[in-house]
C-alpha cells in the first residue's frame, strides 16, 4: 500500500532571532522554510508551517533541520 504525504501544521519558536535579524527571511528561505509565514511576537520569532510528509514527527524534523541548517545562528527552541 502506497503511504501518502499529508499536510501538517505546526509553529516553531526560535531562539536567537528576532525581527531585527539581518536577512532573516532570505536566509530560511534560502535553507527550505519556503512553507512557513514568519510572525514576530513579543520580540520572538514564531514560524508557522504548512508542512508536507508521511508523519508529523517526520514534518517537525525536517522544518528543525532547516532552520538550523541556515547561515544564521539560531535554532528552534519549541514545537506548537
Amino acid at each position: 500500500m502506497k503511504r501518502e504525504e499529508k499536510t501538517f501544521q505546526f509553529t516553531l519558536v526560535l531562539k536567537n532571532a528576532n525581527k531585527n535579524t539581518a536577512k532573516l527571511e532570505d536566509n530560511l528561505y534560502k535553507a527550505g522554510c519556503d512553507d512557513a509565514l514568519i510572525n514576530f511576537r513579543n520580540g520572538t520569532v514564531y514560524l508557522d508551517f504548512d508542512r508536507k510528509a508521511f508523519s508529523f514527527e517526520e514534518a517537525v524534523r525536517s522544518a528543525i533541520n532547516q532552520v538550523e541548517s541556515s547561515s544564521l545562528d539560531i535554532f528552534a527552541e519549541k514545537v506548537h
